[in-house]
């Protein structure tokens, strides 16, 4: 009975009981059950064949889901250090965050800042320190656009008025100029120095300009 609920075949318990009565010397064990040994031995092979097919099964079913198992952990694990690490997939490369771009970028224009050479021009005004720079750019660096060149045109009449009154105020009066280049005297001393030169005024410097004090004066200075 105790087979039959373990879910033993007869064949199987017949096999049990004669591997139990092998110990002993007992002769109407072995008649009784001699007849039995073929069937037994081969129910005893179909059992170790279905234990071992059954153990088979279960060591392979545990030895996938084992690998199941750790291949979910090492996923999780890649998301959870990829979301942390904010990885860009697309590019295979690591992408910064918001609060690292200003400062990525802050820092390439500090090291821009660092590598450009800086020089200084000293000197006095109307000593061509503008000049040279826009000579340098000219020559070295890029084109002057003509959009650009007639902003010069209010600083170029500046420093011209600015030069025939200095020049003017050195002579000592007007009585060393001629008769006709008295009046272009006043004129030009009493010109406002950020007024166009005109056609006019282009007249009166050129009076000046013939008078032999005035280029002495302007030479000399």
């Amino acid at each position: 009975m105790y087979g039959y609920r373990q879910g033993l075949s007869l064949a199987q318990i017949k096999c049990v009981l004669i591997a139990v009565t092998k110990s002993f010397d007992c002769t109407s064990n072995a008649l009784t059950f001699g007849e039995d040994l073929p069937k037994c031995n081969a129910a005893r092979a179909r059992l170790h064949t279905k234990q071992g097919k059954r153990k088979g099964k279960q060591q392979r079913s545990y030895n996938t889901k084992k690998k199941h198992t750790k291949t979910k952990k090492i996923f999780f694990h890649l998301v959870k250090e990829t979301q942390r690490k904010q990885v860009s997939m697309g590019c295979c490369a690591s992408s910064s965050s918001d609060e690292e771009k200003p400062r990525g970028k802050k820092g390439t224009e500090s090291m821009q800042r660092e590598n450009v050479k800086k020089l200084l021009f000293l000197g006095p005004g109307g000593c061509g320190k503008s000049t040279l720079f826009k000579q340098l750019r000219q020559t070295f660096g890029e084109d002057i656009e003509k959009e650009e060149r007639v902003l010069f045109h209010d600083h170029i009449w500046s420093f011209i008025i600015e030069t025939v009154q200095c020049v003017l105020g050195l002579i000592g009066g007007k009585s060393e100029l001629s008769e006709q280049a008295q009046g272009a005297y006043e004129i030009m001393l009493n010109v406002d120095a950020k007024s166009r030169i005109d056609m006019d005024m282009a007249a009166q410097i050129k009076l000046l300009w013939k008078e032999d004090v005035f280029k002495e004066v302007f030479e000399e200075e």
